[in-house]
């Protein structure tokens, strides 16, 4: 169990690190395209289709990504009030029964995407910039990956010994 720990503290380290470098560099892109398109289209008068298109684009892949890095600081919102009214015991099986019903609907989702990712990649488009929609798709089922492997991580942490109890307690 500790090999397998420690195999998951450094596979999610390298992937929280490749995540916010990426989220940074869509937080840096989406700054510079927005204000391109604002600029064409109030100052210029010329405004340019092609930005929306790629800060929608973006925007979806920030918003996956960045739930998955969420998700490690367990920064998610809760209903804190309920909670606490349950003794710890049955704190942790309501957190561990939550995380189980979340990974059953990524597994469902992460399934169909792959069903629906073959025929998008043939038929639809974005209209300026033609980039097929299924890099949409990639962008929730990514996520949906990414949240998955650290609730994983995080149950395995709550049973390992010596492991944090909750998942904000400690980094992966």
């Amino acid at each position: 169990m500790n090999m397998i720990n420690g195999v998951l503290r450094r596979l999610n380290a390298g992937l929280e690190f490749v995540e916010k470098i990426i989220c940074g560099s869509i937080i840096i892109l989406l700054v510079v395209i927005v204000t391109i398109g604002i600029v064409a289209r109030y100052i210029l008068n010329s405004p340019l289709s092609w930005t929306n298109d790629l800060a929608m684009f973006l925007y979806l892949w920030l918003s996956f990504l960045a739930a998955s890095l969420v998700l490690r600081t367990d920064g998610h919102y809760k209903i804190a009030i309920i909670m606490e009214k349950f003794p710890p015991k049955v704190q942790t099986a309501i957190e561990i029964l939550a995380d189980i019903g979340i990974l059953v609907f990524l597994w469902i989702f992460i399934a169909a995407s792959f069903r629906v990712f073959p025929r998008q990649m043939d038929m639809q488009e974005t209209v300026s910039l033609k980039i097929s929609k299924a890099l949409h798709t990639a962008s929730v089922t990514t996520g949906f990956i990414l949240i998955g492997i650290q609730l994983v991580t995080n149950m395995l942490r709550r049973f390992s010994p010596g492991g944090a109890g909750k998942t904000g307690e400690g980094k992966a």
